[in-house]
């Protein structure tokens, strides 16, 4: 009986299950660390007891974001064991130097191994299940077999042919049933096919617009080469299509660069193709994709995007490779591309004709209707009989059930483990293992970066202290003619402070290992070419590399004896250089760097434009000549004082000793200077108006770069004198000083404290603002944690405001802190209102207090005392003036639309002219006057449509649309965030996701550009204007439509081209003509449709000849007077003018678009035009909006030849009335543009 009882109390139990890896299963840019993640939070559901023992290893950083929340400063707990959680599981994580699996120590693997033996041990697991080949995955085996412990083994890739990583392994778990038999045929051993564990509530779209075409994780191996072609011919052939890639593992620029360069033009950007950054919610990705492209080249197990996309009901388009097929079934096209395609490095180009499958099948999924909706019934039912998460859990729990059963976790470990040792040891469990910090490879890498050598007394590394904190604001851009800083170290040092973008050439090719930096987000590597004048040039190759160089050796009788082998020429190689004037989108270039091989005076003389704003240019000059024509002092300095700039001084000389090698290798006696590094600064006059970001930047880089620390302390000191003794005290210079209450604030947790512990008062109002002053903020559940401690920075402020008042959501009432509530007593008024999100700070305060001065702060932010202060000192009396502590500056393009939202000048100083193009940035704090914005500034439904994230943006143009103007106050604000590990910040999004740019763009279409001229609500002058439209010129219409009161459009179809168009009225299958039936011709490209036949219809490629009946405008007119004609020449102009004379004897302004290239039958041109209105009583006073076409390359060109204009007419008629005169300005001056009398 007591048995009995004993085996029922042990069958009760739950099974245990062990994963261990030295893998991170959060990592989301691994399909295979996913997918495990997903399997054992199903066994967790299906009553299994699991254990997670990993490492901070991942297949790339991007795929760290969910650990990161956890831990954000991973460094600090080095060496150490901690635990993730994540729902039911626990992730134990040994945190390691380097969060690459090549790059882990010995001393690290021996901290994972000893705690994998303690959890064997303690946790007593009925199977140990892991991945991986390395030698010490192998031991994982091992030691379970050791233990009498089954093993399961999970294989989801093809590279696993050998035999000796299976030997100890129980069970092999693959993820499609072509993996299995794959490993059946070539290994022999036999595995069970699981398939796919995808979770629906991250991957499964709720909604699905289908509307593009979507590639995930843009590596060679997923067919990026593939993959770039087929988007740049859609770019061509098919611009409506658009393309979403969704980056994991590879960087989408760094793919597109290279492929577009083998094609033979360069490309950085597709106009059709969205990017979007590493993210574990693909739901929204999946929500808008209509078919996905997986045009994998390596032996794909299964891919499993393809699984995800048959649960969205998604078609595929996919290689013929591996399990892939097995996935989609009958739910896409499988294609076979050429042998060599498949082969690394997986970047063949297919040539037009193996590519144009894959683009007729993208093309007809997106206009065959049918044909897609057949596909997407299909992939519905593959997801659901094939990829169901549940169907999938039991296919696992099947597989493992046998080795589950065994219960080998009730075994008595050390029985098993004396009876196998071969020595008969009496064997002992493992204890906890002690863990324990070793930093002798980071001593060994400072050692070698710190090295000073003999003759070289530069120390490649960065003079950086922990004791100061440098405040520089956006990214140091460097250009590097010969690659010194990579092959000196200095370049990996720089990119760990990510406060610089190194932009590196190495025409000798001397960087053995470029590919390492391929997708690197701050260092772009060029080999073979270099700068110069933009010629082609000759690159002299030498025997020894160093001495390799587009100017010719000098002869041998001229070379010192050490050089005679090094100079003598190998090969002469053609290699083109780079005029630094030409290089499109290298923006700010603050370091030049120039070698003393180069022809560094061309380099300057055709870089004088970018190096306008240089703040240090550092060229290596030859004192004993080794080639023809090397740069010296002089003409460096000549060039230096005549484009402001000055010598600084001497750096980084080089000496040769003359003492036999051995000797001089141990005596630092070298005498003879070889070469140097000459630095120049800006001259006096460029310095002494040098902004303070400009300041800050040449000080870290004179600082870190270079140890000078005394113009440092000089260029700090001119943006703060409290800086910069800090700055002193950090470089030991100046004795630290005590701090007043005896105790320094140095961490956060001590700004917590001391902010948490401060005495409080009755707030009492105290400025001297003329009227009532709101200090308003919102805020959500996720900050709750901290949202006191903002509370109370802005109660301790030195200045006070009437009402300091805080906006929750109604829903979120009851989550609020009992330590928020407890400052009610100190006059914080807590209101609750609709959830609008951010707009939640300041939008009830509008309606509730519409004569107020508000002044709005955010939630997650610490207020010094003086912060309130400083933003009322600087308003300047005037309703219209809005005042910022933190803002950016608008920058625009040629088109005076507005550059990206990263591209624009950010963080701008006081000194910034205050021009309407000063956009304030919440978070430092917004004073608005009373009335300063638009009446549309409180309409829920139009912010929450156009800017749902980013209401800096809606309220800048609010406020500019009623003629306001921001300024940025004279006060430094620091930026202090409260850490938060839940609450996400709306910048991630609106910056890095192009949250805030997507709003730009929809708020310019509805208002237009408040700084070109200002924007009114549409007067009734305006509101009475019509237009009579027959042009295929949409984007005009666009605007046109914003500002009169009707357009009527000739349109053969029944709706509208774009719902962009406002107050339209569609004059559906009648167009202008003489009266009787016509032919509307359409073509593939919309600008081309026509009622003129084009002259070459293969050219065009007409599809199809829509009969129509036409009707003439003095018809027209008889029923709908009309105020402007808007009409272009690919219709049948004469003719329409021929019945038009009654018409157009009211009508005010003409504009005809011009189309100059010659490509239909009977097509005016600008002479006819002319003639033919001058005719009907008009004259021509403008040609207006001419077009050429952009084409990109390498260097920015435009074509001389223009491909559109506009012809703008009015009436020659001396008197008109008023009422038209008015008309006549409004259109010409506030929609058409032209400024004349």
């Amino acid at each position: 009986m007591v048995k009995n009882t004993s085996t029922s109390a042990t069958q009760k139990r739950k099974s245990r299950i062990l994963w261990a890896n030295p893998f991170c299963l959060l990592d989301t840019s691994s399909g295979a660390s996913m997918t495990v993640r997903q399997m054992l939070l199903q066994l967790t559901s299906r009553g299994y007891e699991v254990q997670v023992l990993g490492a901070t290893v991942f297949d790339n950083t991007k795929g760290m974001g969910g650990l990161k929340e956890q831990f954000p400063d991973l460094n600090a707990h080095l060496h150490q064991l901690v635990e993730a959680e994540d729902g039911p599981l626990t992730h134990q994580l040994v945190v390691s130097y380097s969060h690459n699996r090549n790059h882990l120590t010995t001393h690290e693997e021996g901290l994972w191994y000893n705690q994998y033996l303690y959890l064997l041990d303690s946790f007593k697991p009925d199977v140990v299940w892991f991945y991986g080949g390395q030698t010490l995955d192998l031991l994982i085996a091992n030691e379970a077999r050791d233990r009498g412990i089954p093993v399961a083994f999970y294989l989801a890739n093809g590279n696993y042919k050998a035999s000796n990583w299976c030997r100890d392994v129980d069970l092999i778990l693959t993820d499609s049933q072509a993996t299995a038999e794959m490993y059946r045929k070539e290994v022999g051993f036999f595995s069970k096919p699981v398939g796919k564990f995808i979770a629906p509530e991250s991957f499964v779209a709720e909604q699905h617009k289908r509307k593009r075409l979507m590639f995930v994780n843009p590596s060679w191996q997923k067919g990026a080469s593939v993959f770039v072609q087929l988007a740049e011919k859609l770019e061509r052939e098919r611009p409506d299509i658009e393309l979403e890639v969704v980056e994991a593992r590879a960087d989408w620029p760094a793919v597109l660069r290279e492929t577009t360069r083998k094609m033979g033009e360069q490309r950085s950007a597709l106009s059709n193709v969205v990017v979007t950054p590493n993210t574990s919610d693909m739901r929204g990705p999946y929500s808008r994709a209509r078919v996905v492209v997986a045009p994998s080249l390596w032996w794909e197990s299964s891919g499993r995007i393809l699984a995800e996309a048959m649960l969205n009901g998604i078609p595929a388009l996919i290689t013929n490779r591996g399990g892939m097929p097995e996935m989609i079934g009958d739910a896409g096209i499988a294609f076979d591309f050429p042998a060599a395609c498949y082969k690394e490095p997986y970047q063949q180009l297919l040539s037009d004709d193996e590519l144009q499958p894959l683009v007729d099948a993208v093309i007809s999924l997106f206009d065959d209707e049918a044909l897609y909706q057949s596909y997407v019934d299909r992939a519905w039912q593959v997801g659901k009989e094939k990829h169901h998460l549940d169907r999938a859990t039991d296919r696992l729990l099947t597989a493992l059930t046998p080795l589950v059963r065994q219960q080998a976790g009730n075994k008595d470990f050390a029985i098993t483990q004396k009876k196998r040792h071969r020595q008969r040891l009496a064997c002992q469990l493992s204890n906890k293992p002690e863990f324990k910090v070793d930093n002798s490879l980071q001593q060994l890498i400072s050692a070698k970066s710190g090295a000073k050598q003999a003759n070289e007394p530069q120390s490649n590394r960065l003079w950086l202290t922990d004791n100061f904190t440098w405040q520089v604001k956006g990214k140091i851009m460097v250009l590097d003619n010969r690659a010194s800083l990579i092959k000196s170290g200095l370049a990996d040092q720089m990119v760990a402070t990510k406060a610089f973008g190194i932009v590196a050439f190495d025409p000798a090719s001397e960087v053995k290992d470029a590919k390492q930096y391929e997708g690197s987000d701050y260092i772009q590597l060029f080999q073979h070419a270099l700068l110069g004048d933009g010629k082609a040039a000759t690159l002299h190759a030498c025997v020894a590399p160093e001495m390799t160089s587009t100017l010719t050796p000098l002869p041998a009788e001229k070379l010192p004896k050490r050089h005679h082998l090094g100079a003598k020429p190998l090969a002469e190689i053609p290699i083109n250089t780079v005029a630094l004037d030409s290089i499109d989108g290298l923006g700010n270039l603050d370091w030049l760097i120039l070698d003393e091989l180069s022809d560094a005076m061309a380099v300057l003389e055709h870089g004088k434009k970018a190096l306008t704003d240089t703040l240090l240019i550092q060229a290596r000059v030859a004192f004993q000549l080794t080639h023809e024509k090397q740069p010296n002092l002089a003409e460096l300095q000549h060039w230096a004082s005549r484009n402001g700039f000055r010598f600084y001084r001497f750096h980084n000389i080089s000496h040769y000793s003359h003492l036999p090698k051995k000797l001089s290798a141990h005596t630092a006696c070298a005498t003879e200077q070889e070469s140097g590094d000459v630095l120049f600064l800006p001259s006096h006059e460029r310095m002494a108006i040098l902004s303070e970001k400009e300041r800050m930047k040449l000080a870290f880089i004179l600082s870190a770069g270079f140890a000078a620390h005394d113009v440092a302390f000089d260029l700090i000191a001119e943006v703060s004198q409290d800086k910069a003794l800090e700055f002193l005290e950090a470089q030991e210079f100046l004795p630290k000083s005590p701090s007043q209450n005896g105790s320094s604030i140095s961490t956060i947790e001590d700004l917590k404290a001391t902010v948490a512990k401060a005495p409080l008062s009755l707030i009492k109002a105290n400025h001297s603002l003329p009227g009532h002053l709101v200090v308003s903020l919102t805020s959500y559940k996720a900050r709750f944690d901290n949202l006191h401690l903002t509370l109370r920075s802005l109660l301790l402020q030195e200045m006070c405001p009437d009402l300091l008042i805080l906006w929750i959501a109604e829903d979120e009432k009851a989550d609020l802190p009992e330590a928020v509530w407890q400052l009610e007593q100190y006059g914080l008024n807590i209101q609750f209102c609709e959830d609008i999100r951010s707009y939640k700070k300041i939008i009830p305060t509008l309606q509730s207090y519409p004569e107020s001065f508000i002044a709005t702060a955010d939630d997650d932010i610490y207020y010094e005392p003086r912060w309130l202060t400083k933003l009322l000192e600087n308003w300047d009396g005037n309703n219209k003036t809005v005042v910022a502590h933190r803002a950016h500056k608008i920058l625009l393009k040629q088109n005076n639309k507005p550059l990206p939202y990263r591209k624009w000048k950010w963080e701008i100083d006081e000194n910034e002219v205050i021009d309407g193009k000063i956009v304030p940035t919440g978070c430092g704090g917004v004073l608005y006057p009373p009335h300063v914005f638009h009446s549309e500034v409180t309409d829920t439904s139009k912010f929450m449509e156009l800017c749902p994230s980013a209401d800096d943006i809606w309220l800048y143009w609010m406020a500019s649309l009623n003629g306001a103007k921001a300024k940025r106050s004279n006060y430094t604000f620091q930026l202090i965030e409260w850490p938060n590990e839940e609450g996400a910040s709306l910048w991630k999004e609106n910056i890095h996701g192009g949250g805030n740019d997507q709003s730009i763009k929809a708020i310019l279409d509805e208002y237009g550009c408040p700084w070109e001229k200002p924007i009114k609500i549409i007067s009734e002058l305006a509101k009475g204007i019509k237009v009579l439209a027959f042009t295929n010129d949409v984007s005009s219409l666009v605007v046109i439509s914003h500002g009169v009161g009707s357009l009527i459009r000739i349109w053969p179809f029944e709706t509208p081209p774009t719902n962009e168009i406002k107050n339209i009225d569609i004059m559906p299958k009648i167009m202008l003509g003489d009266g009787r039936p016509s032919n509307y011709y359409v073509c593939e490209n919309p600008a081309y449709n026509s009622m003129l036949q084009p002259f070459s219809e293969e050219k065009i490629n007409l599809l199809q000849q829509i009969p129509v009946n036409t009707v003439t405008l003095n018809e027209f007119s008889s029923f709908s007077k009309f105020d402007w004609l808007y009409i272009d020449n690919l219709c049948d102009l004469d003719n329409i003018l021929s019945y038009a004379d009654q018409a157009l004897r009211e009508v005010s302004i003409i504009q005809v678009k011009v189309f100059l290239g010659k490509t239909h039958k009977r097509q005016c041109s600008i002479i006819d035009i002319v003639k033919n209105f001058t005719t009907l009583g008009f004259r021509l006073i403008t040609m207006h909006g001419m077009v050429k076409p952009k084409h990109e390359n390498y260097r920015l060109r435009f074509s001389e030849n223009a491909r559109n204009l506009d012809l703008i007419f009015i009436p020659t008629a001396k008197f008109m009335s008023a009422e038209k005169q008015e008309k006549i300005k409004y259109i010409l001056n506030e929609l058409i543009g032209f400024q004349g009398s």
